[in-house]
């Protein structure tokens, strides 16, 4: 088997995806539909959508011995995603959501984890991350994310850093989690719980000045590149010398879950190919919009020759 250039850590589950006729509100009973028991979860959506697009990855992680374990094992087979540091835990239950899913295509998620994992890798997951050349992942547990970030510190690996507002990020531990990173990729509501609504707001209305103070700040900490995205909106994309705003594209939107992982699977893979930011800020934005256009968080994950056809329509070429 060939090298595994990255390897995405933790977070994958089952997704009990629902479609309903709108989000439900408060104390409100909606009559809905299944739609399925879907793998998800934002790392093993990731290493599934890069793995289309053609990077080899792996992913580490704990699955519960149950039917939900192996279901997530089987997708990660049928996207070709390495599994070979897998724990299986005992008598647990595999992490799982439930997703809601509005005629728009807007969802709401409610997460479930019910593993009881260590804040820490077994020594063979350890052995397995550090032969990658970048490893990803999510500050859910900050005891984790800082013991993985010492390991690739050591062995002088990259890290990508998914910031969403659910990860217990806040202005007094910032500068510690980005200081130990390469690339940091906030969605929406991530950037704003730290900064404020307002500046995002002040971006999309073309007054930049707001966000750009805001991603000097987040740079300085040690990042080399830091993304926005900003869903339908497209994308804020900057390494210091350079800074990219680019609209996102229109397509038919069925189902959003997954969007923001696809997105960061072809950001990943262009600072890998060592692309500019106008680039990977194109095929970034390419691959999550074509993700939205089937159900499940990888309905429809594209591979690159088709994000290649897409952007070619719009005529976009790519550095290849």
């Amino acid at each position: 088997m060939k090298p595994i250039d990255v390897v995405a850590l933790r977070a994958a589950c089952v997704d009990i995806v629902l479609k309903v006729p709108r989000l439900p509100g408060y104390d409100e009973k909606l009559m809905g539909s299944l739609i399925g028991w879907l793998p998800g979860g934002t790392m093993g959506n990731f290493a599934c959508a890069l793995s289309r697009l053609g990077v080899s990855v792996g992913w580490s992680g704990s699955l519960g011995d149950d039917h939900l374990g192996r279901l997530v094992l089987e997708d990660f087979q049928r996207f070709g995603v390495d599994t070979k540091a897998t724990k299986i835990l005992p008598e647990q239950e595999t992490h799982f959501t439930v997703v809601a899913v509005d005629p728009t295509g807007e969802k709401a998620v409610i997460v479930v984890h019910t593993l009881k994992e260590p804040p820490e890798l077994a020594s063979f997951q350890e052995d397995y991350v550090t032969q990658a050349k970048l490893l990803y992942l999510a500050p859910y547990d900050l005891d984790f994310a800082s013991h993985v970030s010492r390991i690739a510190k050591e062995h002088r690996l990259l890290v990508a850093m998914d910031l969403e507002d659910s990860s217990p990020i806040s202005s007094s531990n910032i500068g510690e989690i980005l200081g130990a990173i390469d690339i940091a990729i906030f969605n929406r509501s991530g950037i704003g719980a730290l900064y404020g609504e307002k500046a995002i707001e002040a971006a999309l209305a073309g007054k930049m000045s707001g966000l750009e103070h805001i991603v000097e700040e987040v740079l300085s900490y040690g990042p080399e590149l830091v993304a926005v995205t900003l869903g339908k909106d497209g994308c804020l994309i900057s390494d210091g010398t350079d800074l990219v705003v680019e609209r996102g594209f229109e397509v038919d939107v069925v189902d959003t879950t997954g969007a923001g992982d696809s997105f960061n699977a072809a950001l990943v893979a262009g600072y890998l190919w060592d692309w500019d930011i106008g680039s990977i800020a194109s095929f970034a934005n390419a691959v999550g919009a074509l993700a939205v256009t089937a159900y499940g968080p990888r309905g429809n994950l594209p591979t690159f020759p088709e994000v290649v056809e897409f952007l070619a329509g719009r005529g976009i070429a790519l550095p290849v």
